[in-house]
């Protein structure tokens, strides 16, 4: 029988499972599937990073170490029950299909995201202990399930803080983890200058130091510390294979018309008189000249930046929609589309609106820079088809601080773009929540 789980009480015992998003489908069936050191995982050769995905969550929960094996291996090998994941013929973007029986399960996707975000549910059905379980249990069931949003976004902003890359990949893990499909990473900033740069070296050289920060509480004070910091190209193709293989796309963010005080202080020919790197929070509305020689640069940078980045999109932040004319034609010849952060009506531009009830910024009630966002509220909030919470880092100096931060809001915002309006409850989700919590702390968050 098929239930509308959101809406459901009959499943209560599913809702431990900390299904968020909530899948909009389910069937149960009879029985349980067991999840022991006699259970493999089969997939073919080219979808190996997806089942590490699968393997690594089921090593979490039973404490084997679970290999995957391909289509071509199984032959060799004993095994009593399989999960087996491969690609079907869905019309749906993002969809996924999960069959679990006692004898084994399937988990199929109408693309690589698909599949992914079904491995994740089943990830999220196993049971969650402090220790590992040699014996898990799942019940039967058939899942069916796709995102109501097609674009899903966490935007970062490191230029006031950055994070090693490997705190960038359990943030990934994460996202991932909650279906959400797009990181995007704010590289520049009037406090900082954040990717290595072949052709403009300077650029990490010096727009990544500033002499001191403001302590917490004082905007314009300093703690009189040196700080400085940048991510190579390899550690920033490391972290888009990571994310590729959680289906999360990476974005470069910029911003040339305002913000621009890290880009001027390294190439000061850029602006109209040089300038240090930032060490106050105080805003300051400082763009590159909008010149034929600034578009030159300009040209040269988005190269490197779209030669190093695989997606589609470059983003630019800003409101300048003469200058953006150029930029855009700038990214088109990189063979990339731009991607503003501005409600700008422009021919063949992805925009995307920072207007209030657009964009989602997660900050403490005593930090908030533009609003304070409870859960409820995030739950609450009405998203588009392209839709991103986002977090600035002016007052997050550690990555502890981030997650703080972020969860448990990250899964309030991913329902709400995941599900239809008419498909959301608050006080259902928030029965979930504290075994989401429980799934949180054991996963150090």
């Amino acid at each position: 029988m098929r239930f509308f789980i959101v809406f459901s009480t009959v499943i209560a015992p599913l809702l431990s499972a900390t299904l968020v998003p909530m899948p909009r489908e389910i069937d149960l069936g009879e029985g349980k599937l067991v999840v022991d050191v006699q259970t493999a995982v089969i997939a073919p050769d080219d979808l190996a990073p997806q089942a590490e995905v699968l393997t690594a969550a089921l090593q979490k929960t039973t404490g084997y170490v679970h290999r995957f094996r391909t289509i071509k291996q199984v032959a060799r090998f004993r095994y009593k029950r399989a999960i087996k994941l491969s690609l079907g013929k869905f019309e749906k973007p993002e969809f996924y299909r999960i069959e679990i029986t006692p004898e084994g399960a399937t988990i199929q996707g109408s693309d690589l995201a698909g599949l992914m975000h079904g491995i994740q549910t089943m990830a999220q059905l196993l049971p969650i202990n402090d220790k590992p379980l040699p014996r898990a249990l799942i019940p039967a069931q058939i899942i069916q399930d796709w995102p109501e949003n097609p674009r899903r976004i966490f935007h970062l902003d490191v230029n006031a803080h950055l994070f090693p890359t490997d705190n960038l990949k359990s943030l990934i893990d994460w996202l991932s983890f909650h279906k959400l499909n797009e990181l995007h990473l704010q590289l520049n900033g009037d406090h900082g200058w954040r990717m290595e740069s072949l052709r403009f070296p300077k650029l990490h050289e010096i727009g990544s130091i500033r002499t001191s920060t403001p302590p917490f509480g004082d905007p314009t004070g300093s703690d009189s510390t040196e700080y400085a910091g940048y991510y190579s190209r390899k550690k920033i193709k490391e972290l888009i294979a990571h994310a590729n293989s959680r289906a999360i796309t990476v974005v470069p963010t910029f911003t040339f018309t305002t913000g621009a005080t890290s880009l001027i202080a390294s190439y000061p020919e850029l602006g109209d008189s040089p300038l240090k790197v930032a060490n106050t929070w105080q805003d300051r509305k400082i763009g590159v000249l909008q010149t034929d020689s600034t578009l030159r640069f300009l040209d040269e940078l988005l190269a490197e930046v779209a030669e190093l980045f695989p997606a589609e999109n470059i983003r630019i932040q800003g409101s300048s929609s003469k200058f953006h004319d150029s930029l855009e034609k700038i990214i088109a010849r990189h063979r990339k589309k731009i991607l503003l952060s501005d409600n700008i009506k422009t021919t063949d531009f992805s925009v995307y609106s920072r207007r209030k009830e657009a964009e989602l910024l997660l900050a403490t009630k005593l930090e908030a820079e533009e609003g304070f966002n409870p859960v409820h509220k995030v739950y609450q909030w009405q998203p588009a088809p392209l839709s991103q919470a986002s977090l600035r880092t002016r007052y997050v100096h550690e990555f502890a601080k981030l997650q703080y931060l972020v969860f448990p809001r990250i899964a309030a915002f991913a329902e709400a773009t995941w599900l239809p309006a008419s498909n959301l409850n608050y006080v259902e989700f928030r029965t979930r929540l504290d075994s989401l919590d429980k799934r949180y702390r054991l996963g150090k968050v």
